[in-house]
C-alpha cells in the first residue's frame, strides 16, 4: 500500500503533464494557422481546445478574432463576450467587442450605470468576495463575544468595513446575475416570434451580434427577453448562451 500511492501520485503528475503538453502544442498549432491566415485551421484547433473543457479569455479572444477573419461576427461577438464574461479586464476583447458592434446593426439592451460599474468583476468574483467580507465580518463580532470581551474601537471598524464590502459586493453580483443567462445572435439575421412556431406573430428582427436574455428552451425554441424588453422566441440554432457550462 505505501509504494501503491507514490505510483498513483508520479501516474497522475505524468498525466497531467502530458494533458498539458497536448493543449500548448493544439493552442501553438492554432496560433500558427492564424498567422498563416489558415482561419479555418485555426477555428477547428480552438474549437477542439474548448471541446476538451479549456475556457480562459485568451481562448475566446483568439476564436473571436478568427471567426471575425472568416466573416463569422455573431460567432466572433459571442466569443468576445466570453472572453470578457471570464476576465472583465481583457481591454483587447473590450475593444474588438466594441469594434464590432459599432460597425454592425446589432440590437443590444441598455445598461445603467450601476450594471457597467458591476462589471470590474465577474458574478462569481463578487460571491467570493461578498462571502469572504460577511464571513470576516462574522468572525470579527464572534472572537470577542467568546473571549467574553467587549468590541474594540478597531473591532467595529473592521465589523463595519467588512458589512460595506460584504453588501456592496453582493449588489454587484445582483446586478452582474443578469449576465448568467445572456446570450448571443450567431445567426446573421433571425426573426423574433411571440410564439414558439414560424407562422407565428414576429416581434422583431435580430441582426448578428444581437444580445439577447435566455429564458427558456422548447422543441428547438429559446424563450428570450429581447433588447428590447419584449419576450419571443427564437430558433435554438440562432442564438447562443454567453456562459458555457462550469466556467466562471
Amino acid at each position: 500500500m505505501r509504494r501503491f500511492l507514490p505510483c498513483l501520485l508520479l501516474l497522475v503528475l505524468v498525466r497531467t503533464a502530458a494533458c498539458q503538453s497536448t493543449v500548448e502544442s493544439e493552442f501553438e498549432a492554432a496560433n500558427r494557422a492564424f498567422d498563416d491566415k489558415k482561419f479555418l485551421e485555426a477555428r477547428q484547433h480552438y474549437d477542439a481546445l474548448i471541446s476538451q473543457g479549456i475556457s480562459t479569455a485568451n481562448l475566446f479572444y483568439n476564436l473571436g478574432s478568427t471567426n471575425h477573419q472568416i466573416g463569422a461576427n455573431g460567432l466572433a461577438m459571442l466569443n468576445y463576450e466570453r472572453a470578457v464574461a471570464l476576465n472583465p479586464r481583457h481591454r483587447d476583447a473590450y475593444a474588438a467587442l466594441d469594434l464590432l458592434r459599432k460597425n454592425s446593426t446589432a440590437k443590444l439592451p441598455v445598461r445603467t450605470w450601476r450594471e457597467a460599474a458591476s462589471g470590474i468583476l465577474t458574478y462569481d468574483q463578487w460571491i467570493i468576495l461578498a462571502s469572504a467580507a460577511g464571513w470576516l465580518a462574522i468572525f470579527a463580532i464572534l472572537v470577542p463575544v467568546a473571549r467574553r470581551r467587549p468590541v474594540g474601537f478597531g473591532g467595529r471598524g473592521l465589523i463595519t468595513i467588512s458589512t460595506l464590502v460584504a453588501v456592496t459586493s453582493a449588489t454587484a453580483a445582483w446586478y452582474r446575475s443578469g449576465d448568467l443567462n445572456a446570450a448571443v445572435v450567431i445567426a446573421k439575421q433571425v426573426e423574433a416570434r411571440l410564439a414558439p412556431a414560424d407562422r407565428a406573430s414576429l416581434a422583431d428582427t435580430l441582426p448578428a451580434g444581437s444580445r439577447v436574455e435566455w429564458l427558456n428552451e422548447r422543441s428547438g425554441w429559446v424563450e428570450c427577453r429581447l433588447p428590447s424588453g419584449t419576450h419571443a422566441w427564437v430558433p435554438a440554432t440562432a442564438v447562443e448562451r454567453v456562459r458555457l457550462s462550469g466556467s466562471s
